[in-house]
This record gives structure tokens, C-alpha cells and sequence, in this order.
């Protein structure tokens, strides 16, 4: 095994041994449980035998182990960490003000992409073939509904986050409504209220990217 997998072999296994500490994991059978792997693939990685592999690092995120920590890249060329990993069901009902929940979410980098953005993994298939499930999308805030572009795509936080090609539905001059469409063609079209959407009583967000977990 060369350096740099030896390097993410050790700060995985801290990372791991960190959430053991804490209780987050009670042993190691619940860790690897938690993980959706073995206790033995565990057991080679703390022996250097095994790699950590991109399906692991994919579970590792839920429990806020960042992939720039694993890899090394905190302070490459001084840049900032400016993608904020948002959890699949953060919003609607939830007493933690979407401030807050920033600054406790975990942040990495991504090539490209300036200024603070927020990423998303996606749960479902109602955005195949264009987003599949287990994808990331990388987005920005929308302060305003007026600022919707109608056919593009966007995380909609509600109880569950909804990733949509949104429309505005206008009724005298007002936007009244966004309809929310799939892309796969088995799923219905939604509606939500467009007062609700404006006074923020959820947060909507751009989707401009789409990633998958081996390219962050």
C-alpha cells in the first residue's frame, strides 16, 4: 500500500475511533452495521491490508467523517472550505434555524465552484435518468421565488428535501404556486404554495452541479 492510501487508512481509523469515544458507534460491530460493511474490512483497513473504498467513504459522510479530512486537502493553496453538506431531512418541523444547522454541518471543497454553496446527497429515483439516487448536487440559495428559472432543477426543503424541475404558476400577476416535475415519468406533479415559498418558511436551493462520490 503506497503513502497516501496508508495516510486515509489512519485518519479513517481516527476518525472511527473519535465516534466509538463519542458513542456514536457503541462497538465495532455497530460501526460496521452503521457503515454497511464488515467488522473484518474494518479490521484490514486498521492493518493497512484493506483500502478504504469510495462506497465507504459515501456511508463515512453521514456520520460527518469529511472526505477533504480523509484525503488531505484542508488547506491546499489556502483555499476554503466552501460546499456545506446539508442532512437529507433537515427543514420543515425542525426547531434548529437553518443559521445554525450551517455551522454545525460539515463543509469540503470542490473544484470549480466558488463562494459558499451547499450539497445535497439524493434520496430516490424521481429525478432519473438526469440525477440518480445516492448523487450529490451542489447548489446555491434562492432568496426569492422570483428569481426561479422555470425547467431548472432545485432542492425543495421540506420534511423530506425534494430535488424538482419547479415552475412558477402565476394567478393574476402573482405567483401563487410552484409545480414540482419529475423526471422520471412515473412519479406524479406536485404542488406547493407560492406565499409559503416566499415568506421562507422552507428553504429553496439551485441545483448547478451534479456529483458523484468519486469525484469529491
Amino acid at each position: 500500500m503506497d503513502a497516501k492510501n496508508k495516510q486515509v487508512n489512519r485518519r479513517f481509523i481516527e476518525a472511527i475511533d473519535e465516534l466509538l469515544i463519542r458513542g456514536v458507534f457503541k462497538n465495532a460491530t455497530d460501526c460496521a452495521n452503521k457503515l454497511s460493511t464488515r467488522t473484518t474490512k474494518i479490521a484490514l483497513i486498521r492493518r493497512y491490508e484493506g483500502e478504504v473504498t469510495k462506497t465507504l467513504v459515501h456511508k463515512a459522510l453521514k456520520f460527518g467523517i469529511s472526505p477533504n479530512y480523509l484525503f488531505g486537502y484542508e488547506d491546499i493553496d489556502g483555499l476554503p472550505l466552501n460546499i456545506i453538506l446539508l442532512p437529507d431531512k433537515v427543514f420543515a418541523g425542525n426547531t434548529i434555524s437553518i443559521d445554525a444547522l450551517i455551522k454545525e454541518s460539515q463543509r469540503f471543497r470542490f473544484p470549480g465552484v466558488e463562494g459558499e454553496h451547499f450539497a445535497f446527497r439524493v434520496e430516490g429515483d424521481s429525478m432519473e435518468p438526469t440525477i440518480s439516487e445516492g448523487d450529490f448536487v451542489i447548489c446555491k440559495r434562492v432568496e426569492s421565488i422570483k428569481e426561479i428559472v422555470d425547467g431548472n432543477i432545485y432542492v425543495i426543503g421540506l420534511d423530506q428535501n425534494k430535488v424538482k424541475r419547479v415552475e412558477k404558476d402565476f394567478l393574476k400577476g402573482q405567483i401563487v404556486s410552484l409545480i414540482l416535475k419529475s423526471d422520471n415519468p412515473l412519479y406524479k406533479v406536485d404542488k406547493i404554495n407560492g406565499y409559503e415559498a416566499e415568506s421562507r418558511k422552507f428553504p429553496i436551493f439551485q441545483v448547478i452541479k451534479k456529483v458523484k462520490i468519486e469525484n469529491i
